[in-house]
């Protein structure tokens, strides 16, 4: 099973435990419930979802619930104060932050401004319907799109969300709006969001970098992508096509193993190895025949032949030796 069904098991696992737990609190005191969501939201801002978070969360459910069957306070239940018991619990489960590379939110930022597109293509194209009484006309009405302007849109409403989330985690356990430097996340947020939200009537207005796409193409792109995330929810292509990779991969890896496997044999073969020391090299070099060696099946000369012939050399070497000695 591939890691993308891991992950998606998860996944549902985690959704099935945060709606347990999300039944549960309502049967808690208003106060252990302020205290809950606080914590919650704590943990999904500074961390990723996952089924450890929600597996902490039901935990705190069970402490909450004893303390209000016991009559006595969260503090004295935890004892830490809201904060300092979110961090312990990130800190418990080694919980990764949120990265801050683009790339994983590449597809999100598609479907952000494929949404934007396509809601001005509708409009466009009724627009165009009405005024040239044509639908093929409307289809042809073009989209204005600012390579200037739409990437700055889309930077500004990272900002917005970056400073928006800073402000909810400072306004955690009962903390005001002007503490903690709030005010600058305030701020900052909602003048990020004026940006976001009047950059593109900027950037059109002036015609900055713009390029026209027609109303039936990007309605025709926007199609697609629906029945291509319908197909991935529904029958889990997704899964499908990374399973298909993994197996082609593993293939690979096989017949890689196989190819190195046969190049060590045949290296073996070739060269001779220095601990076959059996009797059968003998064998071996006996059968050294010339029909064998074009064939490659043996060589004309092994290591086994050669510190043979080298034996020899030194032997005969010696004996001249013996023999100049002796006259």
């Amino acid at each position: 099973m591939s890691q993308t069904t891991h992950e998606h098991s998860a996944q549902e696992a985690s959704l099935s435990l945060y709606k347990k737990n999300k039944e549960r609190i309502k049967n808690l005191d208003p106060a252990f419930q302020d205290f809950y969501l606080d914590c919650q939201s704590y943990l999904y801002l500074s961390t990723p979802p996952s089924l450890a978070v929600d597996q902490a969360l039901s935990q705190l459910i069970d402490k909450l619930e004893l303390a209000q069957k016991q009559g006595i306070s969260i503090d004295a239940m935890i004892g830490l104060d809201g904060e300092s018991y979110c961090k312990q619990v990130l800190r418990r489960l080694k919980a990764p932050k949120y990265s801050f590379e683009v790339t994983p939110y590449m597809k999100y930022i598609f479907y952000y401004v494929l949404l934007t597109m396509t809601i001005v293509a509708i409009f466009e194209g009724i627009r165009g319907g009405f005024y040239y009484g044509d639908l093929a006309a409307a289809f042809q009405m073009p989209i204005a799109i600012s390579l200037l302007g739409l990437p700055l849109q889309v930077l500004t409403i990272l900002t917005a969300f970056f400073f928006g989330v800073q402000f909810r985690l400072n306004r955690s356990f009962d903390a005001t709006w002007y503490s903690n430097g709030n005010p600058l996340y305030l701020a900052a947020f909602l003048i990020s969001l004026l940006a976001a939200i009047t950059i593109p009537f900027i950037t059109h207005y002036y015609g900055v970098f713009l390029v026209h796409f027609p109303v039936w193409l990007v309605l025709l792109v926007a199609l697609i992508t629906a029945i291509s995330q319908y197909l991935s929810d529904k029958i889990n292509l997704s899964d499908h096509f990374f399973n298909y990779v993994d197996a082609r991969q593993a293939n690979d890896q096989a017949t890689k193993r196989e190819s190195q496997n046969y190049e060590a044999i045949t290296s073996d073969d070739y060269y001779g190895s220095e601990d076959e020391e059996f009797d059968t090299d003998k064998a071996n070099d006996n059968n050294l025949t010339l029909w064998q060696t074009v064939r490659l099946k043996n060589p004309l000369i092994t290591r086994k032949s050669y510190r043979k012939m080298r034996q020899q050399e030194d032997k005969a070497d010696k004996e001249h030796k013996n023999h100049s000695k002796k006259h």
